[in-house]
């Protein structure tokens, strides 16, 4: 073997080829991680409720639990006092407050929830990416979210949620193979090969 400058830069060269070659993933691969991707797991609300845990059901019970405090306070206080108008009045108060306080509560939730998706995001687009490599079989209005993703801005969760949705109800899994073959020939299974020799040729 030839220990020459040119010859030691091709070496290192086909070995860089190969380590490129395999950190790409086949067709199959990719179409298996898209129909992988549980969709409800971007879903604000539902991931908001995990986030609250066992206080979820507060949350979810405000108003009915607004309205129980608004009549019992009411009445305690007409009782009291007598006055029945005044005592609804504070009342209203003290829900409005109570109300107010859920409310910080909720949004605190929500956040911590949002950030919880942008990571889930992440995750599933990995290293690789995922649904910027799906980009031609998506309508134009996704542009910019390929466009984010690739920058690695995840904040477009609901854009994301219906892409994937759309990728997994409408994609033809044939076509995109036979795309991802002519577009990486190096990993492509010899019949792929053969195939995009005959598209060419035709």
């Amino acid at each position: 073997m030839s220990d020459t400058p040119e010859a030691i830069q091709m070496e290192l060269t086909e070995e860089e080829k190969q380590k490129a070659k395999n950190l790409i993933p086949s067709a199959e691969e990719m179409l298996e991680r898209l129909y992988a991707v549980d969709i409800e797991a971007f879903d604000l609300k539902t991931v908001t409720l995990e986030m609250m845990g066992n206080k979820a059901w507060i949350f979810v019970s405000i108003l009915p639990i607004s309205a129980i405090l608004l009549a019992l306070f009411t009445f305690l206080g007409s009782y009291f006092s007598g006055h029945i108008i005044i005592s609804f009045i504070f009342s209203a108060m003290l829900v409005y407050t109570f109300g107010l306080v859920m409310g910080h509560y909720e949004r605190h939730y929500k956040q911590l929830a949002f950030a919880e998706i942008m990571r889930r995001i992440a995750e599933t687009e990995g290293e690789f990416g995922l649904l910027i490599h799906f980009k031609d079989f998506l309508p134009p209005k996704y542009r910019y979210l390929i466009h984010c993703l690739k920058k690695g801005v995840y904040t477009y969760i609901k854009q994301y949620q219906n892409a994937i949705l759309l990728l997994q109800t409408k994609l033809d899994p044939d076509k995109f193979t036979r795309i991802w073959y002519l577009k990486y020939p190096d990993i492509a299974p010899e019949e792929q090969k053969e195939e995009g020799e005959d598209e060419e040729i035709s």
